[in-house]
């Protein structure tokens, strides 16, 4: 699996990045940072239960690392859905997603 390290820009660009890897639509808003959040924990979890050096599951991981350990001290602004979605899978984790209608507002 190829290296999952994101780019470090500045956050005007990162903005304007986000936006046009994801068709337009900022991935900022609060519905995609609990979801990531949820999903970050998930995973942290599962890599604890491994009982691995940080070392050994970025390589059986594919990804460097100062991933693992940005993933595991709850960095969630340094990783996209779709990285965290690729690290779940890599990870022998099952993504599963479940939507709903919101209530109406009168």
């Amino acid at each position: 699996m190829s290296d999952m390290r994101q780019e470090q820009t500045a956050p005007a660009t990162r903005c304007c990045n986000e936006q046009s890897r994801s068709g337009g639509v900022a991935q900022s808003g609060p519905e995609n940072i609990k979801l990531r959040s949820a999903l970050l924990s998930e995973i942290a979890t599962h890599i604890k239960t491994r009982n691995c050096t940080q070392s050994e599951t970025a390589r059986q991981l594919g990804i460097s690392q100062p991933r693992i350990s940005d993933l595991m001290r709850g960095k969630v602004h340094m990783f996209t859905l779709d990285t965290l979605v690729k690290i779940a899978a890599a990870s022998g984790l099952d993504v599963e997603v479940r939507l709903s209608a919101k209530p109406a507002v009168n």
